[in-house]
């Protein structure tokens, strides 16, 4: 149980200095107009319609976290902040480096797509095909400007996969001059993680932007001699230059490299098999634990693309781009005389072009094409435990076509805001699908706002769900089945805004639906054709929910902001099933609150507060046949603080408390990091 009392004091406390401090500059009382924070009330996406739309206007669920929001709480991993989002749901398996997933409305991680400056990112070898694999590895802030959320089902402008939310990682682009940043933090296991930048562009002609990362950490031990060690060097390389006005083409690359040492998963002890009930308390845990430092994980993520955009005249742009991507996940496994291994690999060709017509002053329409191939390339070791390691290869792969149309309208003064689309998906292993989009806004004069969508949404199966297989015990299973049906989703939102006091204060709040069908799942029980366990089609999920945010900017200085979800998510597996399960390692109730402040212009202030409802989670036991027993995480909340000064116009000094009252508690069964205190120094140049 969360530390309720203590969370208060912290939240009420820093509050409180936060205020003050505001209030004490500049004589007492007036608040500073020097401000380096730049939270837009109103920030331009392009997420929510593939085309550039101020946030008020959009007719869908879209929120943005912003530079100075990350720079503020002196953290560089990616998910951390999405997680702090209405609607997303955030899971690590306890240590950096470590499985990490983000699901958004309760679908399903496998039901998030994600971007990077508009490529796709993907997993090809994923067992779900989806980004989960590498999704620890996103560090590095230095030249990322926005993070974009769109929440809900939007297979119509994004294809498969986007039927719980798109995730798109935007960097600064047609930069002025020089950037130079060098960021170097310092934490508890003998943790360094450095982030770098150099650029330089003239808006007009051309940018050029390199951001190398490197993190290196001996990582949690919470049982045995051994931590979960994680080093990871990456980079991305972004630039472009505009060979004439109106025309410009840009350069993408995003690069990871990873070393992992693998834990086991959390298990229950060997008494509790013979136990009345099957209902596990926390002291029933075996936390997670590293049996053996060279049993390992090594990953590899490249993408590269291109895209060219050009402004023909005020009624017509278009776009065009190509991307590649290659994903390793390697997994070593030491064994009798040898090595077990088991191979991952995925590349991925994308091409798309999309042409945004304007006719009238009312009316915007956005139409394209875009060609996929998928390549799934697997290795695996037979029968490790008597000494046999001949490899067993799979190479297998897809391609698709896909046509997608949208209408985009703006009615009486520009108060009403429609969106109707569509998309036609043709893989050659599947027949065609048709989804559609259907949305729209009402803005009043009020600075009310209220938006609703409903539709379709779409998620192929992967090449593993289709063809993959593994070994057991020197037995090779086909979990694969080539004639699994595509999963289909219809979902609805509806939603409310209001913007008071002159745009200081925000709050909104949207209902959601998603139900899909033919849900595919993994069963351990003989399946109708092959009579072998592996993935099948199911029945029907249903998920339905509630998010609620705030943002109100207190002083100029002083923001807070805050979100709460709820959700409820179950499913059906068979037919034969009577009643919907819920489903696990998904809390109902999330809140989250955030602080940021600038008490002066040289120091940066911030408090993240999380709270986290209780969880159903499945725990394997200790033998290969004991049974699955269910455990119920309890509530906890964890409290984050951050401080930074800036001696000098070019140094920068920071300080991150993770975990102040020291929480212990487990997500998805894992036991996650205590008290933590990491800090550094960033020089820059700009």
């Amino acid at each position: 149980m969360f530390k309720l009392p203590a969370i208060l004091l912290g939240l009420v406390m820093g509050v409180a200095v936060f205020a003050t401090l505001a209030l004490a500059q500049d004589g007492g009382g007036s608040t500073a107009s020097t401000t380096r924070f730049d939270f837009s009330l109103d920030p331009v996406v392009v997420i929510g319609t593939r085309d550039s739309q101020s946030i008020s206007e959009s007719t869908k669920s879209v929120s943005v976290v912003t530079k100075d929001e990350m720079d503020a709480q002196e953290n560089t991993f990616l998910p951390r902040f999405l997680s702090q989002q209405p609607g997303v749901f955030y899971t690590t398996n306890g240590s950096p480096g470590q499985w990490t997933t983000i699901n958004v409305r309760g679908a399903g991680a496998k039901y998030t797509t994600f971007q990077f400056n508009g490529i796709k990112l993907q997993d090809v070898a994923d067992t779900q095909g989806a980004f989960t694999g590498f999704l620890e590895d996103l560090q590095g802030t230095s030249n990322i400007e926005r993070l974009e959320l769109l929440r809900g089902t939007s297979s119509a402008l994004h294809g498969s996969r986007a039927i719980g939310g798109v995730i798109s990682l935007q960097t600064e682009r047609w930069i002025d001059g020089i950037r130079a940043e060098v960021r170097n933090e310092f934490g508890p296991n003998k943790t360094y993680i450095g982030n770098a930048r150099i650029a330089y562009g003239k808006p007009d002609s051309f940018y050029i932007d390199v951001n190398p990362v490197y993190l290196d950490t001996d990582g949690e031990k919470y049982i045995g001699n051994f931590g979960l060690g994680y080093k990871n060097k990456g980079a991305s390389v972004t630039g472009g230059f505009k060979p004439f006005e109106g025309a410009s083409v840009e350069f993408v690359s995003l690069f990871y490299d990873s070393d992992m040492i693998s834990s086991d998963s959390p298990t229950y002890k060997n008494y509790y098999v013979s136990a009345p009930s099957n209902n596990l308390k926390k002291s029933d845990l075996v936390p997670q634990r590293v049996t053996n430092p060279k049993d390992r994980r090594e990953s590899m993520v490249a993408q590269v693309g291109a895209i060219w955009r050009q402004s023909v005249s005020d009624l017509w742009d278009y776009s065009f781009s190509i991307s590649s991507g290659k994903t390793e996940r390697h997994y070593f496994t030491e064994a009798i005389g040898g090595v077990d291994k088991d191979f991952y690999d995925g590349k991925t060709l994308n091409v798309q072009t999309q042409h945004n017509i304007k006719p009238t002053d009312w009316l915007t329409i956005n139409t394209g094409i875009e060609f996929e191939e998928l390549k799934y390339i697997g290795l695996q070791t037979p029968n490790s435990y008597i000494g046999e390691f001949t490899e067993k290869h799979e190479d297998y792969k897809y391609k698709s076509w896909e046509y997608f149309l949208q209408f985009q309208g703006s009615f009486i003064n520009n108060k009403l805001k429609t969106n109707i689309g569509g998309r036609y998906s043709k893989y050659d292993m599947f027949s065609g699908e048709f989804l559609y989009d259907l949305s729209a806004a009402y803005l009043f004069d009020t600075g009310a706002k209220i938006h609703a969508q409903y539709g379709a949404g779409y998620r192929a199966p992967s090449l593993y769900e289709l063809f993959g297989g593994g070994y057991w015990r020197g037995s090779y299973s086909h979990y694969g089945d080539a004639s699994l049906k595509p999963e289909k989703s219809k979902s609805f939102e509806f939603g409310v805004e209001q913007s008071l006091n002159k745009d200081r204060i925000k709050i909104g709040a949207t209902y959601f639906q998603i139900d899909v069908d033919d849900i595919i799942f993994f069963t351990n029980y003989p399946r109708p054709i092959t009579n072998d366990y592996g993935y099948a089609n199911g029945t029907n999920g249903k998920v339905k929910g509630l998010e609620s945010w705030m943002n109100y900017w207190l002083l100029d200085n002083v923001r807070l902001a805050g979100s709460f979800t709820y959700v409820d998510s179950r499913y059906k597996k068979y037919k034969s099933d009577l009643v919907y399960t819920k489903t696990k390692n998904l809390p109902h109730k999330i809140y989250n609150f955030n602080v940021l402040a600038m008490p002066t212009d040289k120091l940066v202030l911030s408090g993240n507060l999380t709270v986290r409802g209780e969880t159903p989670v499945d725990i394997y036991g200790p033998g290969d046949y004991d049974p699955t027993l269910n455990y119920n995480e309890k509530s906890f909340a964890v409290l984050d603080l951050a401080a930074s000064y800036q001696p000098f116009e070019f140094m920068k000094i920071f300080l991150r408390l993770d975990n102040v009252t020291d929480e212990k508690y487990t997500i998805g069964g894992y036991f996650q990091p205590g008290f933590s205190v990491f800090g550094g120094v960033v020089f820059s140049y700009k």
